[in-house]
């Protein structure tokens, strides 16, 4: 990890998880990319600024409402390259958090995934709030795994 210190990301985990905060900010309105940014800033006190959620703006729906790739997996992925760095070793970790989502969701392409939302899930979001809070808890425990 080149971020984080243990002793802040285990802080942080007894703190407020990940996943809850992911999970209260798409309440609150933020799409999936958007909440898996700003939850990771706001959790481990990353030094970027409060902003930075922002480029996450148009991966709702996939990118720019396409449908392909979800949003909370591209956000996991953009925080996990931000606080793991740039090894050979991290880019495993991306390719294993990839692959449990795919596995988890049946498909890294949110066109797919909502397919299989009922109707009623499709309007509320509720799915995509679940995927959420799953896709941040998931990117915390490799975090907290990885930093042993």
């Amino acid at each position: 990890m080149t971020i984080l210190t243990d002793e802040k990301l285990l802080h942080k985990e007894l703190a407020k998880g990940l996943a809850d905060r992911a999970e209260e900010l798409f309440r609150q309105g933020y799409n999936c990319c958007e909440s898996m940014i700003k939850a990771s800033i706001e959790i481990f006190e990353l030094p970027l600024p409060e902003s930075t959620y922002l480029m996450g703006r148009f991966f709702r729906q996939g990118v720019a409402e396409s449908g392909c790739i979800c949003g909370a997996l591209a956000g996991g992925v953009m925080m996990l390259g931000f606080i793991a760095g740039e090894h050979k070793q991290n880019v495993d970790l991306a390719k294993k958090f990839q692959k449990d989502f795919i596995r988890q969701f049946g498909s890294s392409c949110c066109r797919v995934i909502r397919k299989n939302h009922s109707l009623l899930d499709k309007f509320s979001t509720k799915e995509c709030k679940l995927i959420t809070r799953y896709t941040a808890g998931k990117l915390q425990e490799i975090l907290v795994r990885e930093s042993r």
